[in-house]
């Protein structure tokens, strides 16, 4: 039983994991003894991240981590975010990098355009707040059209095979903008 953990940028995003884990499950395209435990990243370049990532590299047989960049350059994000993997973990390290923020999945899903701020784009449209984060992308996924239209997002299909490749040996740290 594979055993995988997820670091999300703030706790919001935690929820996100935890309803893509249920809608993965339910849509039968990640087997139930698929475990994932998800939690708050403790302050990116902290110490406390680093010995946070290196007790979970070693206790789980995958590592994600999902940090926005913010529409900062995707090399600069990777590069900056692989300094904190330990050298020893470096090789099964696996940085992807999306654009923005997490929201960008959402306006994805639902056929917008994704621009500067994706967070900005929802506050206009449906007054989005961060702590709703969990439960508009709940309602997102449970449109069928537009689980199948994210399905496609190639920063989204990367995270998904993260999931749910059954290789104990890859780590694989997923960088989200």
């Amino acid at each position: 039983m594979p055993k995988i953990f997820v670091f999300t940028e703030d706790s919001y995003g935690v929820g996100v994991i935890e309803i893509l884990k249920r809608k993965l499950h339910t849509e039968r395209m990640l087997p139930w003894d698929h475990r994932i435990k998800s939690d708050a990243i403790p302050g990116l370049c902290s110490s406390k991240f680093k010995r946070a990532l290196e007790t979970a590299c070693e206790e789980y047989d995958k590592v994600v981590i999902l940090v926005d960049a913010h529409g900062e350059g995707e090399k600069h994000v990777k590069n900056r975010e692989s300094v904190h993997v330990p050298d020893h973990y470096k090789g099964k390290a696996h940085i992807i990098v999306n654009k923005y923020e997490i929201e960008e999945w959402i306006l994805y899903a639902k056929g917008h355009k994704i621009r500067n701020k994706p967070s900005e784009e929802l506050k206009k449209s449906i007054r989005y707040e961060k702590h709703m984060l969990p439960d508009v992308f709940r309602r997102t996924i449970d449109n069928s059209k537009c689980w199948r239209r994210l399905m496609n997002y190639a920063k989204f299909k990367e995270l998904l095979k993260a999931l749910t490749r059954n290789d104990r040996e890859a780590y694989a740290f997923i960088v989200q903008a």
